[in-house]
């Protein structure tokens, strides 16, 4: 009897269709080249919300990936340094799994945070920390892999 072993690996990711950041810096790129003689008639044919590209156009609003990178837990190049390394094993044939990516990020997680002092205490990542961090770079993509009989 052959079992189904379901691995979790982690491959790099090529998205197919742009994000909700990457249209409006798609129509954005079009208003300043002149395609379009209204700021609304660009934003309709892209498909964005007039008022947020007329807030990203003033620079009154970032983007989302911006806004929110001092919500994270573990700093920008710390997450670089993650992402690379997965990278490095994945062209080692040696695919990170879900577990290792957790134990590699505690590890940077707590080398940024060596000026604490040592009776407080780092607390562990989130639940969802994985699954968000892997949505977070589009670099990587999450992949499961089955036994064919």
């Amino acid at each position: 009897m052959i079992k189904n072993i379901l691995i979790n690996t982690i491959m790099p990711r090529w998205p197919l269709h742009p994000d909700r950041d990457e249209t409006i810096q798609i129509a954005i790129t079009a208003w300043r080249s002149r395609f379009y003689d209204s700021r609304e008639a660009c934003a309709k044919a892209h498909g964005v919300d007039p008022q947020t590209f007329r807030r990203r156009l003033d620079g009154k609003q970032q983007p989302h990936k911006v806004a929110h990178t001092n919500q994270n837990r573990i700093t920008v190049p710390g997450e670089y340094a993650i992402t690379k390394h997965c990278i490095y094993l994945a062209n080692a044939r040696f695919p990170c799994r879900q577990h290792t990516l957790r134990t590699i990020a505690t590890i940077v997680l707590r080398r940024e945070h060596t000026d604490l002092p040592q009776y407080l205490h780092i607390g562990p990542l989130g639940k969802k920390w994985v699954y968000n961090f892997l949505q977070r770079q589009e670099e990587l993509r999450c992949c499961y892999i089955r036994s064919i009989d």
